[in-house]
């Protein structure tokens, strides 16, 4: 099966600084096949045989033995990442794709907390809820956003970690 592998948290740089390079011929020592790597933040495809959850160990545990580097793993059956974008009201904005962003949640929210998040608007940002994705519009840009990772991770209680349209449509292909 092929797998997409979302790292949160890795950087170019700084703290949690992880090269791609190396980390796709660690996978390849570890067994994993057909590894590629999207940009320098955290971006894997992979194929195996073994169960999701026993991916997630092997890599999560590869990552702090040979990297020393402990982030929250997200990992998705490439398959259903046409399902999630399908999902997308935000799509058809073809001229506006560098507002689009798409936060996995690693499981899906409480009912609680999945109403006090649509409740919670701020103006100009724009969501939508799934179980698996929280789909933005945010035509002031993600670095200004309110509705950014860690106000979704807080609110929904749920790991989560976020990707552009350009990422996201890039993971579908790899």
């Amino acid at each position: 099966m092929r797998f997409i592998i979302l790292l949160r948290g890795v950087n170019v740089s700084g703290k949690n600084k992880l090269p791609m390079s190396e980390l796709r011929s660690s996978l390849e020592n570890a067994g994993f096949d057909q590894v590629k790597t999207y940009i320098q933040s955290g971006n894997i495809a992979l194929n195996s045989t073994l169960k999701d959850i026993e991916v997630e160990q092997i890599i999560s545990d590869l990552l702090k033995k040979e990297f020393d580097i402990d982030v929250p793993i997200h990992l998705i059956p490439q398959d259903n990442l046409a399902g999630i974008f399908e999902k997308n009201p935000f799509t058809g904005e073809s001229a506006e794709q560098r507002f689009i962003h798409f936060t996995l949640l690693k499981n899906p929210p409480g009912k609680e907390q999945s109403d006090l998040f649509m409740a919670t608007d701020f103006e100009g940002e724009h969501k939508h809820y799934s179980k698996e994705c929280v789909f933005l519009f945010l035509p002031k840009g993600y670095g200004r956003a309110k509705l950014n990772n860690a106000f979704i991770e807080r609110k929904l209680d749920v790991s989560a970690t976020t990707r552009n349209y350009k990422t996201f449509t890039k993971l579908m292909e790899l």
